[in-house]
């Protein structure tokens, strides 16, 4: 494979016009983000996607295979406990929502076949934060063979939760990040380190886990 021929196809790609961007294939398409709370209080959040073709010709793709693919789920939840804490501060009621990030990264991914990544938030921070089974807000990102996707809600609407597509609400978001993310860092848990009984069902022919631990 022409790797170089094959970032460059993927830059020019990233870099269309929202309207040239329309009528291309993005490296990746988004089918799907659902939370839910488990009967054993564990809070799954799935990401089901799809790898498509992002080179314009042939020869600069690898076969039936992208070689790295890495995912980015970030998730706010808000701690109702402190929302309605007579001894919380203004400050803490002003902000009462939880951060939680985590990265995953994939390779030798099947492209067109829809692939389930699901991670964990155990059932201790779960009763403890007083969390509902949906987030306030969450937001994808990703990497596609060293080439990072433009974090931008207009022409990728699809990583973005419905509230986070109105531009003043991800401008705010993106401030509770920066100043919550590392204090939960290492919660959110990825597949591979979450319960054996609530996997998803995948081909473990269409992709493998580059494993990071802990």
């Amino acid at each position: 494979m022409n790797k170089q021929l094959a970032a460059t196809a993927l830059i020019s790609l990233l870099v269309l016009s929202p309207s040239a961007a329309a009528r291309e294939r993005a490296p990746i398409t988004v089918r799907d983000v659902t939370f839910k709370r488990t009967s054993s209080s564990w809070i799954t959040a799935d990401v089901e996607f799809q790898a498509g073709d992002f080179a314009t010709s042939a020869t600069a793709r690898k076969k039936d295979y992208l070689e790295r693919v890495k995912l980015t789920l970030t998730a706010a939840y808000e701690d109702r406990d402190l929302a309605n804490s007579r001894k919380a501060t203004s400050e803490q009621k002003k902000n009462p929502y939880e951060i939680y990030q985590r990265s995953v990264e994939l390779t030798a991914v099947r492209r067109a076949k829809i692939i389930t990544v699901r991670f964990f938030i155990p059932p201790a921070v779960v009763e403890s934060k007083g969390f509902a089974e949906k987030p306030v807000g969450w937001m994808l990102g990703w990497e596609v063979e060293g080439v990072e996707m433009p974090v931008d809600v207009e022409r990728f609407p699809d990583n973005f939760s419905k509230k986070l597509q109105d531009r003043k609400v991800f401008e705010t978001f993106k401030k509770f990040i920066a100043e919550g993310a590392s204090s939960n860092e290492g919660i959110m848990l990825p597949p591979y380190h979450g319960p054996s009984g609530l996997q998803p069902k995948n081909d473990n022919k269409d992709f493998a886990f580059v494993r990071k631990d802990p």
